[in-house]
């Protein structure tokens, strides 16, 4: 019979394999920041063969996060020993599945999207990536590409630390000037606190005047490493905070991914895009990031835009 023959489904197609070679971004160091010791190689090594329900993904669309570049740059231990090098950076993307092992459940062609937990070697900046199919979720449908590549890492930190603790204002700290002063006038009226920011410095060591006995000081995020090791470390008798401070982890789950795209789906979440940028100008987005200007997220188009990432699932058909 012929291979490529179904004898219930009439002639499918077969489908290409990967090569062993693809376009990534790769770094091997951090000296003067991440993006200056990035390079494109034509040829960098396609992720090795998959293992139990890992998926091969064509990569579309990566958004980045600040953590892409500052995990990396917490030391030579964290990158050759978390991560490995020579990597590619990026955490967060949309694509199409490639293949698969054997218990990932996904079929080759389908449209998914998920993150990373942490940089790893064989990041989003690439042609391919491997992850585990417990970190994506199929696109939901109307749901674009550049959309959905935007969900991950800031999409499930913010979900899950909000779903957790609730929350009832926010307050955006370049809009209000002396955010201290601000806070101090509304008096001790709030249960928990959730930093995503980290700035102003001084904001944990004040908040007593406006955070109830009892409640919480969660950072979500931070500028600077030194913002969590200081706070952590310097006792209130010395000026130091007086409420409890606690670093918020997110946990990777397909559950989130999942409801992350179905409030898209449903118009009740809104992506904002500060800048996109083509592959080849991924230096560009990570300037773009680190200068602290950027006012919604940060795309690199990986693939085409013109042929993929302007489209929606409907549109896309696996060749």
């Amino acid at each position: 019979m012929d291979p490529t023959m179904d004898p219930t489904m009439g002639p499918t197609m077969e489908l290409p394999q990967p090569p062993t070679t693809m376009k990534a971004w790769l770094y091997s160091g951090t000296s003067g920041g991440l993006e200056k010791n990035m390079y494109l190689d034509p040829s960098a090594r396609v992720p090795p063969s998959l293992k139990g329900d890992e998926v091969l993904v064509e990569v579309l669309s990566s958004a980045l996060n600040p953590a892409d570049f500052k995990v990396p740059e917490m030391g030579p231990h964290v990158r050759h020993l978390a991560i490995g090098m020579p990597a590619s950076p990026g955490m967060d993307f949309c694509g199409r599945v490639v293949t698969t092992g054997p218990g990932a459940g996904f079929k080759p062609g389908e449209l998914v999207y998920g993150c990373h937990s942490m940089p790893v070697k064989f990041g989003a900046l690439a042609k391919y990536l491997s992850i585990s199919s417990k970190l994506i979720a199929p696109v939901p449908e109307g749901v674009s590409v550049d959309d959905a590549a935007s969900l991950g890492i800031a999409g499930q930190s913010a979900y899950q630390a909000l779903d957790g603790l609730g929350a009832d204002e926010v307050i955006d700290y370049t809009a209000v000037g002396d955010l201290v002063g601000v806070l101090k006038k509304k008096g001790i009226v709030f249960d928990h606190i959730l930093d995503h920011i980290g700035l102003p410095s001084d904001l944990y060591f004040h908040c007593h005047h406006f955070l109830r006995p009892g409640g919480v000081f969660v950072q979500v995020g931070a500028s600077a490493l030194t913002t969590f090791v200081g706070r952590v470390t310097w006792p209130s008798f010395l000026g130091g905070g007086k409420r409890k401070y606690v670093i918020f982890f997110f946990k990777n789950t397909r559950e989130h991914t999942v409801k992350l795209g179905e409030l898209v789906q449903k118009g009740v979440l809104k992506l904002n895009f500060d800048s996109k940028y083509d592959f080849e100008d991924a230096v560009k987005a990570f300037d773009r990031l680190r200068s602290g200007r950027a006012r919604g997220k940060v795309l690199v188009h990986v693939a085409n835009p013109q042929e993929d990432t302007s489209a929606v699932v409907n549109d896309f058909l696996f060749q």
